[in-house]
């Protein structure tokens, strides 16, 4: 059976959807560790300090530590964003239609910037976020996928399981 996505590209929100969600998915360890150091530092600096701190002029300095810190992840976020934004622009093959034909012989990419055809072996992960798909091979290729723009009379689930058979491993 051939599955095929026709005239397929993805919005910039999509994308930057796609890579968080990517991101939380393979980094989720040290994701969590700076919010967890964070909470750490803040119970420990509110502890040692609660005695002094009200005895003394107040809270401000505690207040001001905690704006400091939401400012910085704030700016981590946004730069992530615009860096997101920057590799977006910058890689014609995301924004211009493409067509994406999987069979057993491969999967056969086909657009204006891009023609080609990797084989099996070198497809690697499916990592499923509800309509949209990230599959990666590799050598480090990463092909974003939406299940809008899969043909008729195929189906995400016929789609699934052409990966399957061919061992790639789907999360």
């Amino acid at each position: 059976m051939e599955v095929v996505f026709r005239n397929a590209h993805i919005s910039f929100k999509d994308y930057a959807t796609m890579n968080r969600k990517y991101l939380l998915r393979k980094q989720k360890l040290r994701l969590l560790l700076f919010p967890i150091l964070f909470l750490v530092i803040t119970l420990a600096n509110f502890y040692n300090n609660s005695e002094a701190t009200e005895q003394a002029a107040g809270t401000g300095v505690n207040w001001l530590y905690l704006a400091g810190i939401v400012v910085v992840f704030t700016w981590v976020a946004f730069s992530t964003r615009r860096a997101w934004r920057r590799q977006y622009d910058k890689t014609l093959f995301l924004q211009s239609p493409a067509t994406y034909t999987f069979s057993d012989q491969g999967v056969a990419i086909s657009s204006a910037t891009t023609q080609g055809i990797n084989a099996w072996e070198v497809i690697d992960t499916l990592l499923l976020m509800n309509e949209l798909a990230v599959l990666t091979t590799r050598n480090s290729t990463v092909f974003f996928l939406d299940f809008r723009y899969l043909e008729l009379p195929a189906t995400k689930a016929d789609f699934i399981a052409l990966v399957q058979r061919h061992g790639v491993i789907v999360k």
